[in-house]
């Protein structure tokens, strides 16, 4: 009767660590490019660190500065440009460890530099336990200021276009 009673204890404490949360940081933005080959430049886009997730806020952004300064200024491009630069911008966000159910904002982050073609790259944040916290995130990087190119300083727009979905 008690190894029944004991078996039964552990369990109780094993499932409830199993439901137990923890709070991951996940940045969601875009790494801008810029390629310069004398008087013509050329900006492409990624996305800022999918599926990377960090145990606190601070290493999150520390992840974020890192990228913004990673190319240092003069690099020479691997297409023959005389230069190549980038920028990072992008905002952490609070969501469930990577594994969890949840609320995701699945979508586009359309990006256009002034005169030249738009190009859209993938946004995926989360998960996330609210459909609440879900919409906040997407509301907060509608407001994600990015720079200018890195090395033309044209004006970048900056668009998110996403839906929260729970996904299992």
């Amino acid at each position: 009767m008690r190894a029944v009673l004991l078996m039964c204890l552990i369990f109780m404490l094993f499932q409830g660590s199993v439901h137990a949360t923890t709070t991951w940081y996940q940045p969601a933005g875009v790494i801008t490019f810029e390629y310069s080959n004398g008087s013509n430049t050329e900006a492409e886009f990624t996305p800022l660190a999918k599926d990377r997730y960090f145990a606190s806020l601070d290493d999150c952004n520390a992840y974020i500065a890192s990228q913004n300064t990673l190319i240092p200024d003069g690099t020479s491009a691997p297409n023959g440009g005389n230069n190549i630069k980038q920028h990072a911008d992008g905002l952490c966000h609070a969501v469930l460890p990577y594994q969890s159910y949840g609320w995701h904002a699945l979508g586009d982050q359309v990006l256009r530099q002034t005169g030249r073609t738009g190009k859209s790259i993938p946004l995926d944040i989360g998960p996330f336990k609210t459909e609440t916290s879900c919409k906040n995130a997407i509301i907060a990087q509608k407001k994600l200021p990015v720079q200018n190119g890195p090395i033309s300083t044209q004006n970048i727009g900056y668009l998110p276009l996403a839906v929260c979905k729970y996904t299992y």
